[in-house]
């Protein structure tokens, strides 16, 4: 394709200087007209050289989006972080502290592999689907079908993604929006088109009947009626800013057009689901058809290009008025449907994405939802998504009435913090509507509250230990609030003494073990395996590795029981460090 553009181009130079050599030699040879318009033909064709490169260009802007969009998903499927674009800013002071916790947005981030979004709104709108900490069961289940739904229209789906990428700069939702809420007209402006027409209307019979019977020319006083009614309506209407302005809509929603007809196209494909999102798009009033109509009224306002039809057609009728007011009639109606068709398209964006990473993935599953006598949560080869595949290591894990609080002991790099991680992302995930790194995982309405990366805050002038008790009794609170809350803490308490860690770490796993959540807690501290003989609600588990000589190898597998073993002095003899 790129050799037929740059073949059509060296086509297009050498007809234009045949065509333009011919026409002179032709005319000084002195030939007669009818053979000097022989080279007309070849600038015809130099014409029609144009229209067919430009036609090529676009098929290699499409095929190279299409090639981007391709690579892009290899990258997610393989972790190539290198051709994974980065995600948009955000401030992250305004998310939940399990944004941060959880890598979802900061360096090889999870929702890098998930974003497929091209727009601010649209954005926007993914990180409220990972924001969304309170949806029912319903819900997820709606995203879900929607998500897989999409994930079967291939060819439409790409089609959208292309066209949204090529346009994105002209479908912004704060330049549109900007765009159309400027009036045309006051409201007064339809009373004045009556009296303008009417004027007019008085004005041509009396020319007529002058004309025809020679009587008294009172049309001249007519038309000093019509020109002072036309003045006055002239301030009611924005006439001279009409057509400019209609311009600027139909230019700057014209790609959004195509856009339209994409997601219609999706609407008459897709499931119930789909449909129902899609709903704005189809129909009598939908943007495709609108804007339609936006371009023929500019049409008819474009005939002021010709002066002299322009003023042929304003004396016979308020041509200019009468369009203008039209013009305004869509622009309130696009000004009204605008915000509805944006933010659809936020939501098609958010799926498209989610869709995306379905198809990428196909060794993940959906999961599936929990109903109210069952475990609140159950995973079977549950593992984390950052992780390559052929290292990565599933874990099976359940959550239940009987089990709601598991303290998890381990040695040092033995997987502990990094299966809290996979839990929580792999809840978040199935939350959003998308498929899961697992082999089976059912879970209910559980709200995500997370402690696992604490840092010192400069700001407001917290310790990292101070920090993390703040966001502990966060937890805490929302447990004892009767919410169904999901806990995941990692090293509790880590910022203190052992004597003082050990007494605050008891009390505070007691308290939260009597309330009605489920979690996880990670700690080095043995002697809190104890509690599970004091609460029939916490249960022990553990994460070890062996050594062979002086090699420590990890087994990254949950097991029953606390750890039976430590590594701490050994990896400190490792290392050449001092232990005795």
């Amino acid at each position: 394709m790129q050799t037929l553009d740059e073949r059509t181009a060296t086509l297009r130079v050498a007809t234009f200087l045949a065509s333009a050599t011919g026409l002179l030699l032709l005319h000084f040879a002195g030939l007669p007209a009818f053979l000097q318009a022989i080279p007309l033909l070849g600038f015809i064709f130099f014409a029609f050289l144009i229209w067919r490169q430009d036609r090529i260009r676009q098929v290699l802007r499409l095929f190279h989006k299409r090639l981007e969009l391709g690579r892009r998903q290899r990258a997610c499927a393989e972790l190539d972080w290198g051709n994974i674009p980065a995600l948009p800013p955000v401030l992250v002071d305004k998310l939940p502290r399990y944004f941060s916790d959880l890598d979802l947005i900061q360096g090889h981030a999870v929702l890098r592999l998930v974003n497929q979004t091209v727009s601010t709104r649209g954005w926007a709108r993914l990180l409220s689907y990972f924001d969304s900490n309170a949806i029912d069961a319903k819900e997820m289940l709606r995203r879900q079908k929607t998500v897989q739904e999409m994930a079967r229209l291939q060819v439409l789906r790409r089609r959208f993604m292309v066209t949204e990428a090529l346009w994105a700069g002209l479908i912004e939702s704060d330049r549109i929006e900007d765009l159309l809420a400027r009036p045309l007209h006051t409201p007064r402006a339809p009373w004045f088109f009556g009296l303008v027409f009417a004027a007019q209307a008085a004005f041509l019979g009396l020319f007529a009947w002058f004309a025809l019977t020679a009587g008294s020319p009172y049309f001249m006083l007519a038309g000093i009626v019509l020109y002072l009614t036309y003045r006055r309506a002239s301030r009611e209407v924005r006439l001279l800013e009409a057509y400019a302005y209609g311009m600027s809509v139909d230019v700057s929603l014209g790609k959004f057009s195509a856009l339209a007809e994409v997601a219609g196209r999706m609407s008459r494909a897709g499931g119930e689901n789909l449909r129902a999102l899609l709903a704005p798009f189809s129909g009598e009033r939908n943007p495709r058809r609108i804007l339609a109509l936006t371009g023929r009224v500019v049409g008819c306002l474009g005939v002021r290009q010709n002066y002299i039809l322009h003023m042929a057609v304003n004396l016979l009728f308020p041509w200019d008025f009468f369009w203008t007011l039209r013009l305004e009639k869509l622009r309130r109606e696009i000004h009204d449907q605008m915000p509805t068709w944006l933010n659809t398209l936020a939501e098609v964006e958010v799926f498209l994405s989610l869709a995306e990473f379905c198809v990428a993935h196909p060794d993940y599953v959906f999961p599936e939802t929990a109903e109210a006598n069952e475990p609140a949560l159950q995973a079977q080869g549950l593992a984390h998504p950052l992780i390559e595949a052929s290292k990565r290591v599933g874990n099976d894990l359940v959550l239940s009435k009987e089990q709601r609080c598991l303290v998890i002991t381990g040695s040092n790099m033995s997987g502990k913090s990094t299966f809290l991680r996979s839990i929580g992302v792999n809840v978040l995930l199935a939350r959003s509507g998308t498929v899961v790194c697992a082999r089976r995982l059912r879970l209910g309405p559980l709200q995500l509250a997370t402690s696992l990366r604490l840092n010192d805050s400069l700001e407001e002038g917290l310790s990292s230990f101070y920090a993390e008790v703040r966001q502990l009794k966060r937890i805490l609170e929302h447990a004892e609030a009767g919410k169904p809350v999901l806990y995941l803490i990692d090293e509790v308490f880590r910022g203190t003494n052992n004597r003082e860690r050990l007494i605050g770490s008891r009390a505070y796993i007691r308290r939260l073990s009597a309330t009605t959540a489920f979690g996880l807690v990670t700690t080095h501290d043995l002697e809190l395996a104890q509690l599970a003989s004091e609460n029939p609600g916490i249960h022990n588990f553990h994460f070890k590795e062996d050594f062979e000589g002086d090699e420590m190898r990890f087994h990254y597998k949950l097991a029953p029981g606390p750890c039976p073993t430590t590594n701490a002095l050994k990896v400190m003899e490792l290392a050449g460090l001092p232990t005795k």
